[in-house]
């Protein structure tokens, strides 16, 4: 693969996990917004029915969104190698140190951490409210 082609998936592999972000932040504003706009009036029911469609929920977002930052790893370590082995092509110090500041490493645990600490948060909201 070229240098431009790597650089180009990379790209649309931050703005993929950009837009994952995105997503799960607008669904768990509108989450959060329902349950205390209607939280006095759920029963029993809807709290076990809305727990576990919120768990299901979360799941599906946690390995979309880990499988998005495993590519991405990928792509970024590509990207590294193919710049670091490319002789005849003259690769800035800018850009270079820019590529080492790359570390989505640790998307993994800042992603599963937000995960869990929302998730905390939005069944003590339907619990507890």
């Amino acid at each position: 693969m070229q240098v431009s082609e790597i650089l180009d998936t990379t790209f649309k592999l931050i703005d993929k996990v950009d837009s994952i972000w995105n997503f799960f932040y607008m669904a768990n504003g509108g989450v959060i917004a329902f349950i205390i706009i209607n939280g006095s009036f759920i029963n029993l029911w809807y709290k076990i029915v809305f727990s576990t469609a919120y768990i299901l929920f979360l799941i599906a977002q946690l390995i979309s969104h880990l499988r998005a930052y495993s590519f991405l790893n990928v792509a970024v370590n590509e990207l590294k190698a193919t710049i670091e082995f490319q002789d005849n092509c003259f690769v800035a110090k800018e850009t270079t140190e820019s590529l080492n500041r790359l570390k989505y490493q640790h998307g993994f645990m800042y992603c599963s951490v937000a995960y869990l600490l929302l998730f905390l948060g939005v069944m003590v909201i339907i619990w507890f409210l």
